[in-house]
């Protein structure tokens, strides 16, 4: 299974994004454009597959649901600065590949100081907190926003740790679900952000989840296998030996 209907008409992917089929619209979030270049400038030795793994994200994406639409929920870029070179490259070369068939909107992260100067040189639509798709709030998840109906948003990069009985771990991105608050928290759409083990997490970062526990959020990973439903958070603490 690559997709699961949460509400009508919209979909989590196995393919690091949401999919709203009435208005042909994806909905992704945190590229980290430029991480992989911050990374070696630490002195980490990794491969530079960063701009070729989404670049190939974002083609299965056009090849499965032919979208009509883009919406990037903010951390389009890594770099709180300036961008160097090679992250100006990246960014107009995403939003490049994003435009040949595809209208394009982007709303502000945390990381994406700057951004708007290359939206401009596009003519890319930003919002600087929020914006509302129908009855949907879509939003980074830093900033503190009022929303009514389904809010959408990325920032906390959620995974699940599982493991096996002689200890091999693996770490899973995934969504968070919460239908009775309606939220939808997505997974990191940049391959070298490993994510945050939602199981060992007591709180959020978003300073819209403030007050709220990841008991009853709904995990829905992303494996090779598709979408896998663990059920709720606190549900996989109590099955004990084989979560991390």
């Amino acid at each position: 299974m690559n997709k699961i209907e949460i509400s009508e008409g919209l979909f989590l992917t196995s393919d690091y994004c949401a999919w709203y089929k009435k208005e042909r619209t994806v909905i992704v979030a945190d590229f980290h454009l430029g991480y992989g270049t911050v990374l070696k400038e630490d002195g980490m030795s990794i491969p530079t597959f960063q701009m070729e793994n989404i670049l190939d994200r974002l083609a299965n994406i056009k090849n499965r649901y032919e979208p009509d639409s883009f919406i990037v929920l903010g951390d389009f870029k890594h770099n709180f600065g300036r961008s160097k070179s090679q992250e100006f490259n990246e960014i107009l070369d995403i939003v490049d590949y994003l435009m040949e068939d595809c209208s394009l909107i982007m709303i502000k992260g945390n990381h994406d100081n700057y951004l708007q100067n290359y939206a401009n040189i596009k003519g890319v639509p930003f919002y600087e907190k929020n914006m509302l798709l129908e009855d949907m709030s879509l939003t980074h998840g830093h900033l503190k926003i009022r929303w009514e109906g389904l809010q959408i948003m990325g920032h906390e990069h959620p995974a699940i740790e599982i493991k096996d009985e002689v200890g091999s771990k693996l770490r899973l991105p995934c969504f968070l679900y919460h239908p009775k608050r309606e939220i939808v928290v997505l997974p990191a759409f940049d391959p070298l952000s490993e994510g945050r083990n939602v199981i060992e997490s007591d709180s959020f970062f978003s300073k819209n989840l403030e007050g709220i526990k990841p008991d009853n959020f709904q995990i829905y990973a992303i494996s090779e296998q598709g979408i896998l439903d663990f059920h709720k958070v606190q549900e996989v603490r109590e099955a004990g030996s084989y979560f991390g």
